[in-house]
C-alpha cells in the first residue's frame, strides 16, 4: 500500500536524514521547497545537489516539485507572525504552535493547496 509521509530537514544532519527516511520505508522524495537551498552552514547537506547525491547513496529516488511549495505569501505571512511573536526563526521551530496566527496560517496553507491540483495528478501517477 502506498502511503505519504512529511519529513523537514531542521534537526537532521547528513548522515541521519537518509537514515530516517530509510527507516520508514521511503522511497521517493519529494522536494516541494520553493528554493533549492537552505540557511545556515550546518544545514549545507540539505542543499538541493549535496541532498540528491546522499538519497541517491541510500537508493532513494528524488523529484523536485517546486509548484507544490508555500507561496511567497504565506511564507512571509508566517515570518510576520508566528516566528516574529516567539522571537525565533524557522529553523528553530521544534513543533507546530497552535496560536490563533497559526491557525490562520494553517487555514490559508489548506486552501492554497487544495486549490492546486497538482498533487492529486502526481499521485495518481505513483
Amino acid at each position: 500500500m502506498l502511503r505519504m509521509v512529511t519529513i523537514g530537514v531542521y534537526g537532521f544532519d547528513g548522515e541521519s536524514f537518509p537514515k530516517r527516511l530509510r527507516h520508514a520505508d521511503v522511497r521517493l522524495l519529494l522536494d516541494v521547497r520553493q528554493r533549492r537551498g537552505v540557511r545556515g552552514p550546518e544545514y549545507a547537506w540539505a542543499n538541493s545537489l549535496r541532498l540528491q547525491a546522499a538519497l541517491a547513496s541510500a537508493r532513494i529516488a528524488y523529484e523536485r516539485h517546486p509548484e507544490l511549495a508555500q507561496t511567497t505569501e504565506l511564507r512571509q505571512l508566517q515570518d510576520q507572525t508566528v516566528d516574529r511573536d516567539r522571537g525565533q526563526p524557522g529553523r528553530h521551530r521544534i513543533r507546530p504552535t497552535t496560536t490563533p496566527a497559526s491557525v490562520r496560517i494553517g487555514s490559508a496553507v489548506r486552501r492554497d493547496h487544495v486549490a492546486r491540483k497538482e498533487l492529486d495528478g502526481m499521485m495518481l501517477g505513483l
